[in-house]
């Protein structure tokens, strides 16, 4: 039968290890395809983070997860990751993860991603060089601090990114966007898409020389 204090031992090695594992995720690079990046220990945040990182997985891109990183953590993690999720506080040109100013530009110097969502609350507002140009696709928050958006963060913007997530294992990120606005209007004025590779066109004029090669 166990006594009192045994429970106390086994409650402080639990402990230890909470503590132990906290800092090795903010102090050990993840180098991997996917990276979920959350910017304070907030339980909904860290909820988002690794749902994100969980369906990253799913799609094939396995990676890892941060918790309050160093600049020069996070930063030596980009390296080489496709898809990649952030979740801290900030705006348009600028984030702080850890107390620490990250810019769009220096997430942008890490290499082209093919996937970025940035769930800050003014990541997507401004038209300039902004988060928005930091991947190929680029999801994000556009002021979901707003009273207008209180409803979306508080009730529905888990809800709206786990539709987005599931919805792009089998269509594009576009209409992945489209179908959880479609599933949670609450949330559809309070998140941006942006695309900034476009679809190339198809140059037909060589079918076009050879077919008429023979009749000129």
């Amino acid at each position: 039968m166990m006594r009192w204090y045994d429970w106390i031992v086994i409650f402080g090695i639990i402990l230890i290890g909470m503590v132990v594992t906290f800092f090795a995720l903010r102090a050990i690079p993840v180098h991997a395809q996917s990276l979920s990046v959350s910017g304070d220990v907030y339980s909904n945040w860290t909820i988002k983070a690794l749902g994100a990182q969980a369906a990253f997985t799913r799609m094939g891109n396995p990676g890892g997860h941060l918790v309050k990183p160093s600049k020069e953590v996070l930063l030596d993690s980009l390296k080489g990751v496709d898809a990649l999720y952030i979740i801290a506080h900030g705006y348009y040109q600028q984030i702080y993860i850890n107390r620490q100013p990250i810019t769009a530009d220096e997430i942008d110097a890490m290499g082209e991603l093919d996937f970025l969502f940035m769930a800050t609350c003014d990541s997507m507002c401004d038209t300039g060089r902004t988060f928005k140009d930091a991947a190929k696709e680029v999801v994000g928050y556009c002021h979901m601090f707003s009273e207008e958006c209180r409803s979306c963060w508080y009730g529905y913007s888990t809800l709206w990114q786990e539709d987005l997530f599931n919805q792009m294992q089998t269509q594009s990120v576009e209409a992945s966007f489209n179908h959880a606005n479609a599933a949670y209007p609450q949330c559809s004025s309070c998140v941006r898409y942006h695309k900034n590779v476009e679809d190339k066109p198809v140059n037909i004029q060589p079918i076009i020389n050879y077919l008429l090669r023979d009749h000129v």
